[in-house]
């Protein structure tokens, strides 16, 4: 996007991406997401995409990969897993962490989600019990004590961690 005055931002933005799958067995899915991505300079509006350090001379870098596993325990219930790495450490995109001077540095997640399906009527209700879990990269030192990613039962921020358990119903007419 163009500045106010009309000069466009000098920089680019680059992703590599590459997903699939695969039936193992009668019973069995693998999928995999790959990604890579690099960032050069200022991008979008003034200020939209700058790197948590703001430096737009050097390039930035992110990863991520995803791996897929689904069972299928019988005709209408199955399992799974998604186990996800995402390493954002230079800061480059949305995913980061704030320190305890306030200011954004990179992050790194780790996510593992099971999840169970279960599908009635005729396949048109669909319940979906699903439980997981966040693990972000600790921020070290004493001064970010309190500049973790998720609230503790004091309401600060001290934990890297958090479980979820969540549940879905699906209907489809």
């Amino acid at each position: 996007n163009a500045d106010s005055l009309g000069k466009a931002a000098d920089g680019n933005f680059t992703v590599y991406d590459i997903n699939g799958g695969y039936q193992a067995t009668e019973k069995l899915y693998v999928g995999f997401w790959v990604m890579y991505g690099s960032q050069y300079g200022p991008l979008g509006a003034p200020g939209t995409f700058l790197p948590a350090d703001g430096d737009v001379v050097s390039t930035k870098t992110w990863y991520g990969a995803n791996i897929y596993l689904t069972y299928a325990v019988t005709d209408i219930f199955t399992v799974g897993f998604r186990g996800e790495h995402f390493d954002n450490a230079s800061g480059a995109r949305g995913l980061r962490n704030v320190d305890g001077l306030g200011q954004a540095v990179g992050a790194t997640a780790n996510t593992y989600t099971f999840t169970g399906s279960l599908s009635l009527a005729d396949s048109h209700l669909i319940l979906k019990p699903e439980l997981r879990m966040d693990v972000f990269n600790s921020l070290d030192g004493s001064a970010n004590e309190k500049s973790q990613q998720f609230m503790d039962s004091n309401g600060e921020f001290s934990k890297n961690s958090q479980t979820t358990l969540g549940f879905a119903a699906i209907y489809k007419f």
